[in-house]
């Protein structure tokens, strides 16, 4: 476990170093390093080491990083070659991480479904959006380049148009996934504690879902440019950060019905 989180984070590092320097071996070791990783995390899964169906919180990250690796590498690749694994890397590392800090995988067992499915769900289009939100920050860096007419750095990025389609279509998919989850943790507290419940943490998802479903919105019918995508994304994403925070370290009342 430790060994595939590692070769995460060393693809993510060797890409930074293609972005930083423009050297192509640093780009084609990432893209080694991060197909080792996944057919690592094949090789675990297929061997039951990790179970699909695990109820536990650390096994089902271990998955999601997986499916997200997998699925993002099929459609990242096409559009930006070189650089994909820049973005792909760092969400599957923080996805795979915690499995590497249990020693008994059935310790915290979810007894219930709807909580494993509304955590999935959660981690998972989160996991998209911070994929997004790394491509909203090369979008605007390559659009202050060529504002700029810093030609060695716009030639070995991928173009804006590019950028733009891919941001989008990640929100697309990731919005999806994202109302499930929202929705599965409504229908949660109802069963938990008899009624829907709304706290602070709450209402930080609901600020965080309207965000994006204004930009998907406008984009799809009013023409948002892509530079503004890209600066709603990232404000999009810190609000997701700011929920985390709210739950695990300010001590705000929230998700107590668990």
């Amino acid at each position: 476990m430790i060994l595939i989180s590692s070769l995460f984070l060393l693809s993510f590092i060797t890409n930074v170093l293609y972005t930083a320097n423009g050297k192509l071996i640093f780009s084609k070791i990432s893209r080694i390093l991060i197909v080792f990783a996944l057919l690592g995390q094949t090789y675990v899964i297929l061997e039951g080491k990790v179970s699909l169906d695990s109820k536990t919180l650390e096994s089902n990250l271990f998955v999601s990083s997986w499916i997200v690796g997998t699925f993002s590498v099929l459609i990242l690749r096409m559009y930006i070659k070189n650089l994909y694994t820049l973005f792909i890397s760092p969400a599957c590392f923080l996805l795979s991480v915690p499995i590497i800090f249990v020693g008994n995988l059935q310790s915290e067992v979810f007894s219930n479904k709807i909580l494993i499915f509304h955590v999935l769900a959660n981690f998972i289009s989160h996991a998209l959006i911070m994929v997004a939100t790394i491509i909203s920050i090369l979008y605007i860096f390559q659009h202050k380049n060529i504002k700029n007419k810093i030609m060695n750095k716009i030639e070995k990025l991928p173009s804006l148009s590019s950028l733009e389609k891919i941001l989008f279509l990640l929100l697309c998919i990731s919005f999806p996934i994202m109302t499930l989850g929202f929705s599965l943790g409504f229908i949660l507290s109802k069963e938990q504690i008899g009624t829907y419940w709304f706290g602070s943490v709450s209402a930080i998802s609901v600020i965080s879902w309207t965000i994006f479903f204004f930009v998907i919105q406008i984009r799809a019918f009013f023409g948002l440019s892509g530079l503004k995508i890209s600066y709603f994304s990232i404000i999009g994403f810190i609000s997701i950060v700011l929920g985390y925070v709210a739950m695990y370290y300010l001590e705000l009342p929230s998700h107590t019905f668990l």
